[in-house]
């Protein structure tokens, strides 16, 4: 198996990255922790669902560590872009019942930008669609379901947060 420098040196960082996040989540407590890591986990199950069911997109085979059809970075970025996005909600002070909007703003945001240059450096292919098409080569779509996902995520785990206030066992409904 030939490795490609830029792949592996990608997926090093951003694991680098998530390992941080991870051990600063852990430092706030278990339930931050299990938000992070529950992200990554909803994220790689969501990547390789949608691409066994809707088959729109595929990734590179470049990828150095993957679960069939899923990389693990993209569950792992999955992750960042959550947890990030209801960090700044949180810092914000954003009102509970607008926190898991503003979510999925924050995160649709970067997916707006992200997208549309990961296509362009090979991490994953869209069938059906030109890089003169949708948003920069990305389907509407795509940007439908992270609105979507984020926000059903974000309303869960706040929930949850809520929740397991007083009762810590309830954290574990995270996973």
């Amino acid at each position: 198996m030939d490795v490609t420098p830029a792949y592996l040196t990608m997926e090093i960082g951003a694991t680098v990255f998530f390992m941080l996040a991870a051990w600063r989540a852990l430092r706030r407590g278990r339930l931050p922790f299990l938000e992070l890591v529950s992200a990554a986990i909803f994220g790689l199950l969501l990547e390789q669902a949608t691409q066994v069911i809707f088959e729109t997109y595929e990734y590179s085979t470049e990828f150095v560590l993957a679960i069939d059809r899923a990389p693990i970075v993209i569950g792992l970025t999955w992750a960042l872009i959550i947890a990030g996005a209801m960090r700044i909600t949180d810092a914000l002070g954003v009102r509970g019942r607008y926190a898991p909007v503003v979510d999925s703003v924050l995160a649709i945001m970067l997916d707006l930008a992200f997208d549309a240059v990961a296509i362009r450096m090979g991490l994953w292919t869209w069938r059906d669609i030109g890089p003169d098409q949708g948003w920069f080569g990305v389907p509407a779509g795509n940007f439908y379901a992270w609105v979507f996902v984020t926000l059903g995520f974000t309303l869960f785990t706040r929930w949850l947060r809520h929740a397991a206030h007083g009762r810590p066992g309830l954290g574990w409904l995270q996973l």
